[in-house]
């Protein structure tokens, strides 16, 4: 019996096929548009099949949507791994630039941007990932006390360092704009729920208003550095990016 319906998931899958127009597709019929009430038709029975399949080997529905769920949220964290990877490649790959790149979780519950990396790093450093380096002294232990820095992804507006360590013209930063806004849409696509933190005044100034117009939770904290600098308490640094992680 569990044979019979695997053979009719298969004929139902192959009739799904048919409906996709294409010169690749050895199967399909030959409109030249999808035929979508079609297609919805067909999805029907292969999922009705595959419902009865689970009958008949005795597995729990809402044990297979677990397991559903599970396997999509892992193809999720190869697929953006993957992209990530491509768009880190292409980074490291325009000519005449010292940059660096993203780092930290592919489905990251808030993402933190600074402005630039100093210009003191090597070709593909890491962003934010040494804790005993410049901001990251103030920034990393708060994450790590909070248990969110596992959860955290860091990245710069801009990717290249700057001679002297000078802030960016706006010819880099509208340069590298792409770039990051790339990054967010690849560690943004299914994680509605991400939050953004703009560090800064400079990042604020160019981004802030512009994410939040693409939909992206975004808030402006000042730069870790004011931490260093000891213009800002380190407690009340502390709780205002708490607040905002633990914030709906």
């Amino acid at each position: 019996m569990a044979e019979s319906f695997v053979f009719k998931l298969i004929e139902e899958a192959i009739e799904v096929r048919k409906e996709f127009p294409s010169r690749m597709n050895k199967w399909s019929k030959k409109q030249k548009r999808a035929n979508i009430p079609r297609i919805k038709d067909e999805m029907s029975d292969v999922y009705l099949f595959l419902m009865n399949l689970l009958a008949v080997w005795k597995i729990d529905v809402e044990d297979f949507m677990d397991n559903v769920e599970s396997v999509q949220s892992a193809n999720f964290v190869h697929i953006r791994s993957r992209l990530l990877e491509k768009l880190n490649t292409e980074v490291l790959h325009v000519p005449g630039h010292t940059s660096c790149i993203g780092q930290g979780s592919v489905v990251p519950n808030q993402v933190f941007i600074g402005l630039n990396p100093s210009h003191g790093i090597s070709h593909g450093y890491k962003a934010w990932s040494d804790p005993q380096s410049g901001s990251s002294k103030a920034l990393l232990p708060i994450l790590e006390e909070s248990n969110s820095r596992s959860n955290s992804y860091f990245t710069n507006a801009v990717k290249s360092t700057t001679i002297g360590n000078e802030k960016p013209s706006q010819d880099l930063i509208d340069f590298w704009k792409p770039f990051l806004l790339e990054e967010l849409r690849i560690l943004g696509t299914g994680n509605p729920n991400m939050k953004v933190f703009v560090l800064g005044n400079e990042v604020s100034k160019h981004y802030l208003n512009e994410l939040g117009n693409l939909g992206y939770r975004t808030y402006h904290i000042p730069h870790p550095a004011a931490v260093l600098r000891g213009t800002v308490n380190n407690q009340v640094y502390k709780d205002l990016i708490n607040s905002i992680i633990s914030s709906i």
